[in-house]
């Protein structure tokens, strides 16, 4: 077998990366669209390169539909992915015909994350060609863990299983079908990929240090979570209850699991930490969704909004400049049009500011505009009756009656995002 020296880290991040551009963050501006995933995922996709950052976060919105269907789908969508995505990545690794990683120097520098982790050591020189020695080294590197280890240190082990996976599946495909060994290399992935991208969120910014120490702050953080969230999204998420139903904290570690003397098991805090983190995407996702249907309602009530300004403009020049009678009896029935068109706009405003706060400035300058327009539209219905009563037999020239007020200005709708259609 080869020897190989492995950088840590560029395959965790690497392969979250991945998971992102197959999944669905952010519009700049006020309307800052969340899609459904927790601040600290946000922050690492934050803190990716910038034209990375920038093709994951397009590709991120074009999924967002994804939470009209079903939050429930979506979420499981996320969360799947990162599992299935992580796991791909290992087994989709290019092998050379002596059971070794193809180009591996590329294989490392071609990552464009591989520098967010510095290198912090190696594997084992030998690389089995069985898989289930894959899985007893998973065991192994798990029960080495301690109350001491950092999350950074976690992040590392776990993304030197998920390379050493990648190297097991290239060895075993020189002995075995390589259809097989795929399978089981991923289902080996597979148990560790949520836990691994745990810690790496930990990691970032120094979040936290120990086990301990990150459920500690975990809990904290997730309390002022929910306490400043908007409530709704807390009920339709039913997060009091999950938080409720939350795995027991783990017992505070011992003098002799301290000293290595005992075993520590890290399976309770990461099912903690993973339960905390479902409890947050679960309310961004209720927010995204509640978020959309205000952006349906607003795109819904605009939908029409050039048209009436259209209308409005030729009705004020019928009755202001007539022809004939035939202009003030057009006018009547024209205004009742021009007022279902403002109710059209009106009703689901009313819903959009409802539902995201966020509309409000937009929103009252398009109510402003919508009292403005109901003035005028009044004032040409009444100048119309009011013509046809003094003038039954009026043909052509100056009717003899005040003017109708100018039409309103358009309001200025920028700010929430385009419509689409």
């Amino acid at each position: 077998m080869r020897d190989y020296v492995l950088r840590r880290g560029f395959l965790l991040i690497g392969t979250f990366a991945m998971m992102l551009l197959q999944v669905q963050s952010s519009i700049a501006g006020p309307f800052d669209f969340q899609v459904g995933l927790d601040d600290g995922t946000l922050n690492m996709i934050n803190g990716l390169p910038d034209k990375i950052k920038t093709a994951t976060l397009d590709l991120l919105r074009d999924a967002m539909p994804i939470v009209d269907n079903s939050v429930n789908e979506y979420i499981d969508r996320v969360s799947s992915s990162i599992s299935q995505n992580i796991s791909a990545a290992v087994t989709q690794v290019s092998c050379d015909a002596n059971g070794g990683v193809k180009n591996v120097s590329d294989y490392f520098s071609n990552s464009f994350l591989a520098t967010i982790f510095p290198f912090h050591g190696i594997l084992p020189t030998k690389v089995s060609a069985n898989v289930s020695d894959l899985g007893d080294y998973i065991d192994q590197t798990r029960a080495r863990l301690s109350p001491t280890t950092t999350a950074e240190k976690m992040a590392g082990a776990y993304a030197d299983l998920l390379i050493y996976a990648s190297f097991v599946q290239c060895a075993a495909n020189a002995v075995n079908s390589p259809a097989t060994v795929a399978i089981a290399v991923e289902g080996r992935a597979n148990t560790i990929s949520d836990a691994t991208m745990e810690w790496a969120i930990l990691a970032g910014n120094n979040y936290c240090s120990t086990p301990d120490d990150c459920v500690q702050k975990r809990v904290a953080d997730l309390d002022k979570f929910l306490q400043s969230a908007d409530k709704r999204d807390v009920d339709a998420a039913d997060a009091n209850t999950m938080v409720h139903n939350l795995p027991s904290a783990p017992p505070v570690p011992s003098l002799w699991q301290y000293w290595g003397l005992q075993a520590f098991d890290i399976s309770p805090y990461e099912k903690l930490l993973l339960s905390m983190r479902a409890i947050e995407r679960r309310v961004a996702a209720e927010r995204l969704e509640r978020e959309r249907q205000a952006q349906v309602a607003w795109c819904n009530g605009i939908k029409g909004f050039d048209d009436i300004g259209k209308l409005m403009s030729t009705e004020i020049a019928e009755v202001n400049s007539p022809t004939s009678n035939v202009d003030f009896a057009n006018a009547i029935p024209r205004t009742d049009t021009l007022d279902s068109w403002l109710d059209n706009t009106q009703g689901p405003l009313k819903k959009a500011l409802s539902l995201d706060s966020r509309y409000g400035d937009v929103g009252a300058r398009l109510q402003n505009y919508i009292d403005a327009a109901r003035k005028v539209t009044a004032q040409i219905r009444e100048r119309a009756k009011e013509a046809l009563t003094t003038h039954p037999f009026f043909v052509s020239g100056n009717s003899g009656l005040p003017g109708v007020d100018a039409q309103p200005p358009s309001p200025d709708l920028s700010g929430p995002p385009a419509c689409k259609g």
